[in-house]
């Protein structure tokens, strides 16, 4: 293939990014629509099926926890101790602050849950 036939290849279809990129929209958007058309029909048919058995609204709210804990906490962070963005000091000295907290619970529960012996950290 000559330099005259690649030049004259690339240049025969000048628009072939834009129609691809067109043509892309395009069926997104059809895709987009038949999904939407799907749902509708499928949500309008739940609604008014007759074998929808009707369920009465109940609101629930959750019951407040009940939650204690006795231990220590290990800090190591790239700020000045104490960190300054955890008690309210301000921003961090540099422009970041890399943290790491361990956690030991020596005693402790959350409703009927024992967290006796509970180590972890991130």
């Amino acid at each position: 293939m000559s330099a005259d036939e690649i030049h004259l290849r690339t240049h025969y279809f000048p628009y072939q990014k834009s129609c691809r990129a067109l043509l892309a929209a395009l069926c997104a958007v059809l895709i987009a629509v038949a999904f939407g058309i799907v749902t509708f029909l499928t949500g309008s048919h739940l609604l008014t099926s007759p074998h929808r058995a009707a369920v009465p609204h109940v609101e629930l709210s959750p019951a407040p926890a009940s939650w204690k804990i006795e231990g220590a906490l290990t800090e190591a962070c790239t700020c000045s101790v104490p960190c300054t963005c955890n008690f309210g000091e301000g921003p961090s000295p540099h422009d970041y602050c890399y943290a790491f907290y361990s956690y030991d619970i020596r005693k402790g529960s959350y409703n009927d849950v024992k967290l006796d012996g509970l180590r972890f950290g991130g």
